[in-house]
């Protein structure tokens, strides 16, 4: 028997530091039915900081700085998607009018997730 694993994506509260699990097929569904219902996103926002923190260990200042140029590489290149997970940030306002979109459609529980303010999307 083969089990079938979820992909799921997890998206982090910044201000509250609370995770909520999503499969990702849904996440993707809310995304496409929001901009269906007229919700014009505003583009995720690349958060170099957050990526040279994490990468950044070693002591070593010339492969500190190569891992610099890499992420500021990436942050050049960002193109503001929803789906890829790489720890980019939804703004509040983004994630209320996200909200608003999905009313009626979404359960409350993830509407309300949405509503607390910035949102990370981890990896």
């Amino acid at each position: 028997m083969v089990t079938k694993i979820k992909d799921n994506h997890f998206l982090l509260s910044v201000d509250h530091e609370e995770l909520y699990t999503i499969e990702s097929s849904q996440w993707i569904y809310y995304i496409e039915k929001a901009q269906s219902e007229g919700w014009k996103p505003d583009g995720t926002l690349y958060d170099e900081d957050y990526k040279f923190e994490e990468r950044s260990i070693s002591e070593d200042v010339e492969e500190n700085l190569f891992i610099y140029i890499k992420v500021h590489d990436e942050h050049l290149h960002w193109d503001g998607n929803y789906i890829e997970k790489s720890n980019q940030l939804i703004d509040s306002v983004d994630a209320y009018y996200l909200a608003v979109a999905l009313e009626g459609i979404a359960d409350k529980d993830f509407l309300d997730f949405l509503q607390r303010g910035s949102l990370r999307i981890c990896e």
